[in-house]
């Protein structure tokens, strides 16, 4: 929804498609939940479902590797991941990433940085308010027109409810990945990061752009996983611009501006910290002083 600007009303248009989307983002909640991956058996089950789509799928990585059909890098150690869960089932249907940097070796953080040689990921002023989302993806079975498929495998054994939920599930399977961004979001902001960097087939990208996300392209098309580009997005600007833009998307990435509070502490707070360390003034009073508003 793009917002009119102030001292006028919205478009009966926009608020038509406002309260539209409403529907489906409150239809999508009540099918659909993400969680944090916290124990064993929730990472194995975002491994089983890369594999099913990185390996068995789409081929880009060799599944005899895995034996185990858990697709894994040397990543996944520093790695958090999310889980997209269908409700009615309880399985999980996909999942996303995020990699922090690897304060230890700051030009050694993130995959991309293997793939992908440029200024805004050689900077180590960059890279450690940064992290690099990867491996979003959810399953073919799920995707489009599939049949979800709840704990009840037989069709005859379906009630109407059953089968009515699937069908809306197959529709509002579109959100997933937003769901999943708003993961990626929330796992960044609670390890105090503010943007992302990302490599994603350039339709994606056109299609996060048209909702409002911030794209800034930061290489060519590459040849990673198939033709992709690399990206960064900044969260408060994308929060902004979602806010202009998509009111209805901007409210459920941010809970309703709750995040985006969030992120605009975390951006003080990296910024102080940056300003600190740029003026070699960063020591014990130095920390003992700052604001503790800004403590997340």
């Amino acid at each position: 929804m793009t917002n009119a600007t102030e001292g006028t009303q919205p478009s009966a248009q926009s608020l038509k498609r406002y309260m539209q989307f409403k529907s489906y983002a409150f239809m999508y909640e009540k099918l659909f939940e993400t969680r944090f991956a916290t124990t064993d058996e929730d990472r194995e089950q975002a491994f089983q479902v890369r594999y099913e789509v990185y390996c068995a799928e789409y081929g880009f990585e060799e599944a005899q590797k895995f034996s185990d059909k858990m697709e894994q890098d040397a990543f996944d150690q520093q790695a958090q991941h999310a889980l997209l869960i269908h409700k009615p089932s309880q399985r999980t249907v996909g999942t996303v990433r995020i990699i922090p940097p690897n304060m230890r070796d700051l030009g050694l953080s993130f995959p991309l940085q293997e793939a992908f040689q440029c200024s805004q990921l050689a900077n180590p002023d960059n890279v450690k308010r940064m992290c690099e989302i990867s491996r979003l993806c959810i399953l073919k079975d799920f995707r489009g027109k599939s049949s979800f498929a709840s704990k009840k495998n037989e069709e005859e054994e379906k009630t109407a409810r059953d089968k009515i939920c699937d069908v809306l599930a197959s529709k509002l399977i579109k959100l997933g990945p937003i769901g999943l961004l708003r993961s990626c979001y929330e796992m960044s902001l609670n390890r105090k990061l503010d943007s992302a960097c990302a490599v994603l087939e350039t339709r994606l990208i056109r299609s996060l752009e048209r909702l409002g996300i911030v794209c800034e392209r930061i290489g060519p098309v590459i040849d990673y996983h198939g033709k992709r580009q690399p990206i960064i997005i900044d969260f408060m600007s994308t929060a902004n611009s979602m806010r202009s833009q998509n009111k209805a998307i901007w409210e459920m990435i941010t809970y309703g501006g709750r995040l985006q509070q969030r992120g605009n502490l975390v951006r003080e707070h990296n910024n102080l910290i940056g300003a600190a360390f740029t003026e070699t003034f960063l020591n014990e009073d130095t920390v003992r002083q700052t604001p503790s508003a800004l403590v997340l």
